[in-house]
């Protein structure tokens, strides 16, 4: 069994381990999941994350997990948090806090935000998370320490700190400040010297000994498609090559050595990286199956390339594809000056001529043979049109009848 667990200051590691066997991990932060997925996990659970000064995990990463079938878990502070934002995707959430972000109870990350020191002193706590002071707050009022006026004072007094700033010693300092009657102070510093309230720690425990007693989830069918992005492709091409950054340099100086900066390997590196700038600036997404058929097509074509440099060509592919759709209207000029390079200029030129006459072709044999020799399959005119950004499917027909009829014989 290879459980994954993102654990920091919500709980020790030694506690932690004394109820779930699993391979304990730092708090999660960008790329982290992503590693995790390259170990063959049965299950990843997260408790703690960076949100502040380092990246936190993305939303994506945990999508590319759950999409391949592998059960993600979440409680307690940042996990409960993304396990509301992602439980419809069927991330799973557990515990009090969870449940309060799912039905929108309480709505902003700093809400389980604490200061905490570094690994070496076991992530100690220097802060208190707002969800445990609400909880110490409340269960306070139930026990009679303080009035229901006192409580909601103190709350609002501690949600108008800064995430860094919030203690019990804070809230009891706001208590003098607002006027808050004394013998109630009183009995809230003894209530939580005496209940330890620590709802974090209460949630984390709860999943922990829930996967303990009941076993890890099957793995599943995800209910949605997994859509590459740029962005993801630059994050997995940044973590997975992470240790060869010193070798892709080396290997960008030797190439601009040997052939100057006009090689062609040059020139489509270039190509590659505006196009995924562009991608990220429309936030664009590509159809699964464009991507599979770029996948099938750079394993034809390519079968020397590892399953992760075909992935990342073929996220780019189907990428240029999409974005040569939207701007086919606007690429005229730029054709020209390509065919012009290729010197193929005057045989299209001679093809568009052609495009214009009676047309005795067996539709069904030339749209057979373009499927075969292109490898874009669809079921009409009209789809392919689309698909291609051409204005109608007639003007698809008589630009493939052209190339039928141009065919080596």
């Amino acid at each position: 069994m290879s459980v994954f667990v993102f654990l920091g200051p919500t709980l020790p590691v030694n506690e932690a381990r004394a109820i779930l066997d699993a391979e304990y991990l730092p708090p999660v932060s960008q790329g982290d999941v992503y590693n995790v997925m390259q170990r063959n996990p049965t299950a990843i659970v997260i408790i703690d994350g960076y949100f502040d000064q380092v990246p936190s995990v993305w939303h994506k990463e945990i999508l590319f997990a759950l999409s391949s079938g592998v059960p993600v878990l979440g409680a307690s502070s940042l996990g409960a948090l993304r396990g509301a934002e992602l439980h419809a995707f069927g991330m799973t959430g557990m515990g009090d806090i969870f449940e309060a972000y799912r039905d929108g109870e309480i709505e902003d990350d700093d809400e389980v935000a604490v200061v905490h020191g570094p690994a070496e002193s076991g992530y100690a706590c220097l802060s208190e998370a707002m969800v445990n002071l609400r909880d110490g707050l409340a269960r306070a009022c139930q026990a009679g320490a303080i009035s229901a006026v006192t409580r909601t004072r103190l709350e609002a007094a501690a949600k108008a700190r800064f995430y860094a700033h919030r203690s019990w010693e804070a809230v009891l300092a706001d208590g003098v400040s607002l006027g808050a009657p004394i013998d109630e102070l009183d009995a809230l510093r003894d209530f939580v010297r005496r209940e330890r309230p620590n709802l974090k720690r209460q949630d984390a425990i709860r999943l922990l000994r829930q996967l303990a007693s009941e076993g890890i989830p099957a793995r599943h069918l995800p209910a949605f498609d997994f859509h590459p992005t740029c962005n993801w492709v630059e994050l997995t091409l940044r973590e997975t090559r992470a240790g060869e950054a010193t070798n892709l340099e080396a290997l960008v100086h030797h190439v601009a050595v040997a052939s100057g900066n006009a090689s062609p390997v040059l020139k489509d590196a270039l190509q590659l990286q505006l196009l995924a700038a562009e991608s990220e600036r429309l936030d664009l997404e590509v159809e699964q199956r464009a991507l599979d058929d770029h996948r099938r097509r750079l394993l034809a074509e390519a079968p020397e390339l590892s399953d992760d440099d075909r992935e990342h060509l073929a996220t780019v592919d189907a990428i240029a594809e999409e974005l040569i759709a939207r701007r086919l209207p606007e690429l005229g000029p730029f054709v020209r000056l390509a065919l012009a390079r290729r010197g193929e200029l005057p045989a299209t030129i001679r093809s568009l001529e052609r495009t214009s006459a009676g047309r005795d072709e067996d539709l069904g044999t030339v749209l057979e043979w373009y499927r075969q020799s292109s490898g874009v399959v669809e079921s009409t005119p009209e789809a392919y049109a689309g698909r291609l950004g051409l204005p109608s499917a007639r003007a698809f027909i008589d630009e493939v009848v052209a190339l039928y009829q141009d065919r080596p014989c």
